[in-house]
């Protein structure tokens, strides 16, 4: 294994863990993480790295952080947390990566 695979390995398996412990709590996850998890997998882009995010989850949490803010549309960083451009931004940019951005739900 060289160097570069074995650095790509450690930060599979941090990236995975630390995925797999959100999405398994997605209602209680926090966006940022969730953005940088994604990210990451994005980066290493390998297709075992991207069929390990589960889709349904996200997209259900990303549902669950939608608020209607100022007569448009906002995303809140976790349960009960704030609105702002942050939040708005990681979700759309997670449901954008992930192909989940669907008119009349995420994308209004």
């Amino acid at each position: 294994m060289t160097y570069y695979n074995y650095i790509l390995y450690i930060l599979y398996m941090y990236m995975y863990i630390c995925l797999c412990v959100c999405l398994y709590m997605y209602i209680c996850m926090c966006s940022a993480p969730s953005y940088g998890a994604v990210m990451s997998l994005c980066i290493i882009g390998t297709p075992q790295a991207l069929d390990s995010i589960n889709r349904v989850a996200m997209y259900n949490h990303m549902l669950n952080m939608k608020t209607p803010c100022g007569g448009g549309l906002g995303f809140r960083m976790h349960k009960d947390g704030e609105v702002d451009t942050r939040g708005t931004y990681t979700a759309l940019a997670v449901a954008r990566i992930l192909n989940i951005l669907t008119p009349g739900k995420l994308g209004d």
